[in-house]
């Protein structure tokens, strides 16, 4: 938050987390003071490690409680960790299963100072089959866990299940977009699916049947912050896109394991090496996307505030037949040339009003002349506009200059938009090359 002051801005993926159940909540009561959940590592990751994250609501304390199940069997483990969160403690604790296979976890219990919330972190490798049972008592209150730990791009995740016992209880997945992205002036952005299928650049014609097109993508992680602020804020285009990749990335050449993704590539002179481009995924392409849209904002006008532009997002993102809840798309998937046009106070170039302080007085394919009809204007910018709002020329306009020409040679035909403005007028006018 600190970091964001008028014309400028922070985009950053909402995260890929879906799919998986990482979260866990529970709400304490008089009759509801206790609940078991396991640990499910993923048998992809090359250990069973993860970070199992406890937070519960200001003043509220809770026990937790640590032991190994035998899926086969039934049984628990002898060994058991029971932490109480009154008191800020550290420690670690090895549970051993009924074979001898351990499972070591470390842990930190404390009150965090900067929202005064008791915050359990605890570190656990297993290697055990077995599978580590959650316990958790309180008596008010609600307390929420996150599982997993991200280490180089992928790291260890894991997941909450009940393993189908009635008296469990499985994590969901909600409350999982990017910590960062969290924060109140941080565009949090979602993923939803722009294509689908294309053609490889060995000719294979590659086809995903569980990414619809104008869909949120199956791994867009889901909201909302526990704040309740709206988590993610957008969605942009994040599945799939072609972008450059590096061009010794081993992992795109021929019988490499990511070859299939591979779209095109380019040969570059004098080497036997190529551009490559690759149809690549993940809201790490939303943000990008979302961020380039702001640029554009920001070049119409460079003092935008964060909530300025999130009001504009409000008012122009599209709701399609799939939109469902704003912690899954947030207000909606963006449209860059409605964001646009809304910023500069129009619907379309042909309900543009013009302002009676312009008055265009001549016009030909290489220039066109002006006059200001208000002789007290003064310090005035100028941007000329095309019909989806990208910014085409920027110039300043002297006080003394009640007649000023604009170069309009580099121009494609078209319809276009001039704008005069400074901190107290704001006119425009349409002109049709």
């Amino acid at each position: 938050n600190n970091l964001i002051k008028p014309g400028r801005a922070i985009t950053i993926s909402a995260g890929n987390s879906g799919r998986d159940d990482l979260h866990f909540n529970y709400t304490f009561s008089e009759q509801d003071t206790l609940f078991h959940t396991f640990i499910e590592f993923n048998p992809n990751a090359e250990a069973k490690y993860t970070w199992i994250d406890c937070w519960a609501e200001k003043e509220n304390v809770f026990e937790l409680s640590f032991q190994l199940y035998n899926k086969d069997s039934g049984t628990f483990s002898t060994d058991v960790l029971k932490v109480d969160t009154e008191v800020s403690s550290i420690g670690s604790i090895t549970l051993l299963s009924d074979n001898g296979d351990s499972c070591k976890i470390s842990y930190v219990i404390n009150k965090v100072d900067f929202n005064g919330k008791t915050r359990a972190l605890f570190d656990i490798e297993s290697f055990t089959d077995d599978y580590v049972m959650i316990s958790g008592k309180g008596s008010e209150g609600e307390l929420h866990i996150w599982s997993g730990i991200i280490k180089l791009y992928s790291g260890y995740p894991s997941t909450f299940t009940n393993l189908y016992l009635p008296w469990a209880k499985s994590g969901n997945r909600k409350n999982v977009v990017n910590d960062l992205s969290t924060a109140d002036s941080v565009f949090s952005c979602a993923a939803y699916t722009s294509k689908n299928r294309w053609t490889s650049v060995d000719g294979d014609q590659i086809y995903f049947s569980g990414y619809i097109r104008n869909y949120i993508a199956p791994f867009s992680s889901q909201g909302p912050a526990l704040s309740s602020a709206t988590k993610p804020d957008i969605a942009a285009p994040g599945a799939f896109l072609e972008a450059a990749v590096n061009t010794y990335d081993g992992s795109f050449d021929p019988d490499s394991s990511s070859r299939w993704m591979l779209t095109r590539q380019i040969p570059i002179d004098g080497t036997e090496d190529y551009h490559r481009f690759a149809a690549l995924a993940g809201t790490s392409m939303a943000a990008p996307c979302t961020a380039g849209a702001i640029a554009l904002m920001f070049e119409a006008e460079p003092t935008l505030s964060t909530a300025q532009i999130r009001e504009i997002f409000k008012r122009t993102a599209l709701k399609n037949m799939y939109y469902t809840t704003t912690d899954i798309w947030g207000v909606g998937i963006l449209q860059i040339d409605k964001a646009l046009q809304d910023l500069l106070g129009i619907t379309s170039i042909n309900e543009l009003v013009n302002s009676d302080e312009i008055e265009i007085i001549s016009q030909n394919s290489e220039t066109i002349t002006f006059k200001l009809n208000n002789e007290n204007l003064s310090d005035l910018t100028l941007h000329v506009y095309d019909i989806s709002g990208r910014l085409i020329i920027s110039n300043k306009v002297r006080s003394s200059e009640q007649v000023s020409q604009i170069n309009i040679s580099q121009l494609q035909s078209g319809a276009y938009i001039l704008r005069l403005f400074n901190n107290k007028s704001n006119f425009k006018c349409k002109f049709i090359k």
